[in-house]
C-alpha cells in the first residue's frame, strides 16, 4: 500500500465528522498549557499528574489538559536550603525551570512543592507569564470552608515552610487563626516527610494519630496538608474532611484556570 493510498484511507473524512463515533482533533477544546515544574518530589509531582487526570471531565484525549512537565530531581532541598539561610542557589534553580517550561511555551506555571513559594512574588517579577499559587489556592479554600472568622487552622508542612510564614500569613490575610504543631508532632511530620515517603516507604495511617490527637485537642476546625509528601500519605491514610489537601486543591484550580472541567 502506497502513502498516498493510506492518507487516503484516513482522511477520507472531515475533522469535524462524528459518525461512527469519530472525533477529529479540530473539535479539541480551546486551552492553555501549563507548565508544571516538578521533581520535589517525584512521587508528590507523578501524584499531581494523577489527580490532574482524574480529575479532568474527559471522554477522549483531546478533553484533558496540555501539560509541559519538568520533574527536575536535582532542585536543591527547600528545607535545608532555607533554614541554612543560603536560599541563593535553590532560586536559582527554580527560576532556571520556570524560565525553561515559559520558553517552552508554557502560558502558566505551577510548582509541585510547598516550601518553594517562599518565592512566589519574586518568581512572578522574573516571569512572563502566571504562576499558579498552591498557597493562595490552599487558603482560599480553607476561607470559603471556615465557620467563621478567627477560626483555627493547622499548617502541616516541613520546616522549611514554616518557618518562612507564607501559610501563616496567607491565612491571617483571610481573617484566619494558624496553629503550628508541637515540637514533638513537627518532628513526626518531619521523619514522616524525609525518612519514609521521599525514601520511598509506606506510611500507615497510625503514625498520623498523634497529628490528630493533637489537633482535635487544639480544637482546629481544619487543618492544611501544606508539604506535597503529605498529599501522597494521604492516600493511605485517608483523614476525614477537616484536612484539606493543597495539591488536590491546586489541581482543580489549574483544571479550571486550562479550560477543562473538574470532576470531584
Amino acid at each position: 500500500m502506497t502513502g498516498t493510498a493510506q492518507t487516503d484511507k484516513w482522511d477520507t473524512r472531515s475533522n469535524s465528522d462524528t459518525s461512527k463515533g469519530y472525533r477529529g482533533r479540530n473539535t479539541a477544546r480551546k486551552s492553555c498549557t501549563i507548565g508544571v515544574v516538578g521533581g520535589m518530589g517525584p512521587e508528590s509531582s507523578a501524584l499531581f499528574y494523577q489527580l490532574l487526570t482524574e480529575h479532568t471531565k474527559a471522554q477522549r484525549d483531546q478533553d484533558h489538559l496540555d501539560l509541559l512537565i519538568y520533574s527536575r530531581a536535582s532542585t536543591p532541598d527547600r528545607t535545608a536550603s532555607l533554614m541554612s539561610g543560603r536560599s541563593e542557589e535553590l532560586f536559582a534553580s527554580l527560576l532556571d525551570s520556570c524560565r525553561t517550561l515559559q520558553d517552552a511555551g508554557a502560558a502558566a506555571l505551577v510548582i509541585v512543592c510547598n516550601t518553594a513559594h517562599v518565592f512566589t512574588e519574586d518568581l512572578r517579577r522574573a516571569l512572563e507569564i502566571p504562576l499558579l499559587s498552591i498557597v493562595e489556592t490552599a487558603v482560599r479554600h480553607c476561607s470559603q470552608l471556615a465557620s467563621g472568622p478567627a477560626a483555627k487552622v493547622a499548617v502541616l508542612a516541613t520546616d522549611g515552610t514554616r518557618q518562612s510564614g507564607i501559610y501563616q500569613r496567607e491565612l491571617e490575610q483571610h481573617g484566619l487563626v494558624p496553629y503550628l504543631p508541637s515540637t514533638a508532632v513537627q518532628a513526626l511530620l518531619m521523619d514522616i516527610i524525609y525518612n519514609f515517603v521521599k525514601a520511598g516507604k509506606d506510611v500507615t495511617p497510625s503514625q498520623m494519630a498523634p497529628v490528630e490527637a493533637e489537633l482535635c485537642a487544639a480544637d482546629c476546625e481544619l487543618a492544611l496538608l501544606g508539604c506535597t509528601e503529605l498529599s501522597v500519605v494521604a492516600k493511605t491514610w485517608q483523614p476525614d474532611g477537616r484536612y484539606l489537601d493543597a495539591l488536590k486543591l491546586l489541581a482543580k484550580n489549574v483544571i479550571e484556570y486550562a479550560g477543562g472541567e473538574y470532576s470531584g
